[in-house]
């Protein structure tokens, strides 16, 4: 009975232990350095039937986010980039996004966000 006991505080010990194999290693996601500038400096148009592009001020290495969302919150398209330098155009193409108004999001690696209206129009 002493083994047995023994036995299963030597499972349960290893079997709860941080260092078992069994215990999932957590991926780790390079967001590269904290960003200090976020800014839209100019957007093609408020209205689109397409292709869009928005002119930004960015902290270069920073990890970024822009989002098209519904009025509801969800998220009908999702462009993720690192700045390569400090001012950036990047080229967006709604066409495949129904009319209507939307809101575009540009979130950076320390969770501030920006929005700028968007009306798309076939």
């Amino acid at each position: 009975m002493k083994k047995f006991i023994a036995y299963s505080l030597l499972v349960i010990t290893i079997g709860c232990s941080s260092d078992s194999p069994m215990t999932p290693k957590q991926p780790t996601v390079d967001l590269g350095i904290p960003s200090t500038t976020m800014n839209i400096n100019s957007v093609s148009s408020p209205i689109t039937s397409g292709p869009y592009s928005v002119t930004l001020s960015l902290t270069s290495g920073a990890a970024y986010s822009l989002q098209l969302t519904h009025i509801d919150g969800t998220i009908l398209h999702n462009y993720g980039f690192t700045a390569t330098s400090s001012t950036m155009t990047i080229p967006l193409d709604y066409s495949n996004i129904p009319n209507g108004a939307y809101d575009l999001v540009l979130m950076d690696n320390t969770g501030r966000l920006l929005k700028v209206a968007v009306i798309i129009q076939h």
